[in-house]
């Protein structure tokens, strides 16, 4: 099969070689931002390109070729070969509306490209989708496309065909986070107006991409306006946002920074310590986005970025008696990431992409409770610190090998430190006549050793034929053990102009980490735990088969897309098990080599843009999961499965400034396990101290169950809608939301529980 691939690049290589290799950058005229996705075409040797994460293309031209750049929401442009003169080409697009400020990803032929499993939603669309108190979100958005499901009523985290959501790569300007949520999940650290650029791979995984099983979320910031200067201020009913860009040097140097606040706590705190017996209570986040953009030359290019973010949580109680009595319990998490790339084009044909960065992620948790009598202090304290430190490198390189080939290699180093159960806890032994502290530690550090290198290959032999195929070889090191995955990637891709196309693909995956989702906190805590000798990494094989179609001038597009995942080395808590026993691994917290099973079928209808614009989505599925001491060996319904799943998403544009846009989703009652049948059975206790009889007790209920989640919860639904006013003047844009959420107000429901009812209560 190699030597087949090389001999076809070597007589392909051949080919047109009147054709000299033009590269360069898109970007927006007036901001200078990277336009990411524009298409780029050869009107005589027909040959196109699709510029990348960075604006950047390359493609061949003849001297009789006109190179066309378009992108959506932009003026075509035309460029003769014979007018030009320098390379890199500086592409600059002036965008169709009066609006300064338009942000949309370009249009893409689904029916042309090697691609499948691709969503890309415009931040500008984004914003105009009906949310909770009019904070916008991405990851909400992507939960109205198909095959993606929320995991509870408005919260940002989602599973994606039959995964967990631990299976989801998020990479923030290429650093991998760890956790994205705010506010208990109701809203993700990703502040919308700091984005320029967002892409899902939920299926056919570039090889350039690993270390999860389900899906990949890359998600870039703005650049900074190399133009002119540019600040807003949003004020929201959840989040107050700042936000300032410019130039340092004009064309050369930009600088962007935005931050955002979640201002509740400025109220609840005073409030609740002036009207509850002294107590306060509150809670905030915060997020800051920072990037740099430097152009020293025509060939190199730098940007650093940072991002910071931290949800912080209190309870504090102090009385003044006879004795002063003081209960403190706080929790803190977040993300710290910062990030340097390098830009650099060798000659017309090569350009590399070369990152490194370091990332922290940490959850704490503290409680103290203390007191006084005449003349001790006593006081019981607890502290939970659970985190991650990264430091990565990755090297990227994109090699224009010709008009039909082009090839993606490199490689990934990432030296992991984990911190994944830290417990402190201490408590005082009050004797008649001393007292002494009891104390409780448990502390755990690990580190291992990622590497993994990659080559993608996209390939077009034929005019209706395309294929791209990829290899990646990874290594985990650990203190104790090595694990090495091959990851085999393949798509192939027929294309029928006038009608359809249809694309298959294969990916495996491998993950090595593991989540435990902590509830016995004050809140939930997320614990990240690296692979070990009886933890050995989940897998995935992910099978796609798909038909695509686009019609009205490319303007509306029709997918319907099957699949079949297969996991392996999964696993789940034991039922009770405390995690913090200082005695114990975490591993026998767990039930391990569990297996999962989920298939579906995933239709989406898009018109992407008009005076309506909007989607429809409808997945068909089922998702299982099976571990040999769980429902007795059985196959069993995984809590997120939904058969039915259907969104209706629509943005009608009533004038120019004005915006109606409304939202409908239904989805299927997840699984539950609920008890089949009560009874009573007796309660033997005994009384110790009076050393008597043992005591029954007739009246005791027990349950019974049969299987796991095997009851359906009531089908889900609810009407979002929104109305949007836009005012531009000239040196500001004002922009009105109102918006309801849960329109004809359904009462879904959160979790069930059951009751008793006497005979007499049904008569």
């Amino acid at each position: 099969m190699t030597k087949y691939i090389f001999t076809i690049i070597l007589i392909t290589s051949f080919c047109n070689l009147k054709a000299q290799q033009i590269n360069g950058y898109v970007s927006d005229k007036i901001s200078g931002e990277s336009l990411i996705g524009a298409h780029v075409y050869a009107n005589q040797s027909k040959t196109f390109a699709v510029t990348n994460t960075f604006g950047f293309f390359s493609i061949p031209l003849q001297k009789n070729d006109t190179l066309i750049i378009s992108y959506v929401g932009y003026k075509k442009k035309e460029i003769p070969f014979a007018t030009i003169t320098k390379i890199p080409l500086q592409v600059k697009l002036i965008a169709e509306t009066s609006i300064n400020e338009v942000l949309v990803t370009a249009h893409k032929s689904i029916q042309e490209l090697p691609e499948m499993g691709l969503i890309s939603i415009p931040i500008q669309q984004l914003k105009s989708i009906p949310s909770i108190a009019g904070e916008s979100d991405i990851m909400k958005t992507l939960q109205l496309m198909p095959g993606i499901k929320p995991i509870g009523e408005g919260q940002s985290s989602f599973m994606v065909r039959g995964g967990s959501p631990d299976q989801n790569m998020i990479l923030l300007d290429n650093v991998p986070l760890y956790y994205v949520n705010h506010l208990g999940g109701f809203v993700s650290i990703f502040n919308t107006d700091a984005l320029s650029d967002v892409k899902m791979y939920k299926g056919a995984f570039p090889a350039r991409y690993g270390g999860r099983l389900s899906s990949v979320i890359n998600v870039n910031t703005k650049n900074g306006n190399l133009k002119k200067r540019h600040a807003s201020f949003t004020l929201g009913l959840i989040t107050t946002k700042l936000l300032f860009e410019g130039p340092i040097k004009k064309d050369t140097l930009s600088y962007f920074l935005s931050a955002r606040r979640f201002m509740y706590d400025i109220i609840s705190r005073p409030l609740t310590y002036f009207s509850n017996e002294k107590k306060q209570w509150g809670y905030t986040f915060y997020d800051v986005n920072a990037k740099i953009n430097y152009k020293p030359n025509k060939n190199n290019r730098l940007y650093l970025s940072f991002y910071t973010g931290n949800d912080k949580m209190l309870s504090k109680k102090k009385e003044n008696d006879d004795e002063e009595t003081l209960m403190n319990n706080t929790s803190k998490w977040g993300n710290l990431s910062t990030s340097l790339r390098w830009n650099h084009i060798y000659g017309s044909k090569l350009f590399s992409n070369i990152s490194l960065y370091y990332m922290h992620y940490k959850y704490n948790s503290a409680f103290e409770y203390s007191f006084k009598d005449e003349s001790n202090k006593y006081s019981t304290t607890s502290a939970l610190r659970s985190g991650i430190n990264d430091f990565g490198l990755n090297t990227d390189f994109e090699y224009y090998v010709h008009p039909k080939i082009s090839f993606q290699y490199g490689s990934n180093h990432i030296y992991h430190t984990y911190k994944p159960n830290n417990y402190e806890y201490s408590q005082p032994q009050i004797n008649q006549d001393s007292s002494t502290q009891i104390s409780s530690v448990n502390k755990q550090k690990s580190w291992a050793f990622e590497n993994s290198i990659y080559g993608e290959l996209k390939f077009y032999p034929l005019k209706y034929l395309s294929f791209n195929l990829g290899y990646r070889l990874t290594a985990f090191t650990t203190t104790t053990k090595t694990y090495i995955s091959k990851e085999p990637r393949a798509l192939i891709n027929v294309n029928f102009p006038k009608l359809f196309s249809i694309k298959a693909s294969y990916a495996r995956m491998s993950q090595y980490v593991h989540l435990l989702t902590y509830y016995g906190a004050s809140i939930p805590a997320d614990l990240w735990m690296p692979v070990t000798e009886t933890a050995p990494p989940q897998y995935s094989d992910i099978y796609s088969l798909g038909v695509y179609k686009e019609l009205l001038n490319n303007n509306v597009a029709i997918s319907i897309e099957g699949y079949y995942k297969k996991l392996s080395n999964l696993i789940d808590f034991k039922p009770g098990y405390n995690i913090f026993s200082s005695s114990q691994d975490w591993t026998n917290a767990i039930e391990q080599d569990g297996t999962g099973e989920s298939k579906g079928i995933e239709f989406l209808l898009q018109r992407k843009t008009g005076k309506l614009a909007g989607w429809l989505s409808y997945t068909l599925s089922e998702t299982t999961r099976q571990f040999a001491n769980i429902n007795n060996g059985k196959s069993y319904f995984y809590t997120y499965d939904a058969t039915h799943d259907i969104a209706i998403v629509g943005n009608y544009k009533i004038k120019d400034n004005l915006t109606f846009s409304a939202t409908w989703t239904y989805m299927t009652g997840r699984a539950i396990t609920i008890p089949n049948e009560y009874y009573e059975t007796p309660q033997v206790s005994f009384d110790y101290i009076a050393n008597s009889s043992p005591n029954i007790n007739h009246n005791y209920i027990a349950s019974s169950y049969e299987q796991k989640n095997s009851i359906r919860m009531a089908p889900y639904h609810r009407l979002d809608i929104s109305l949007t006013y836009k005012k531009h003047k000239k040196r500001s844009d004002r922009i009105l939301t109102v918006g309801v959420y849960n329109l004809y107000n359904r009462q879904n429901a959160v979790y069930y529980y059951v009751g008793t009812k006497d005979a007499e209560d049904e008569m």
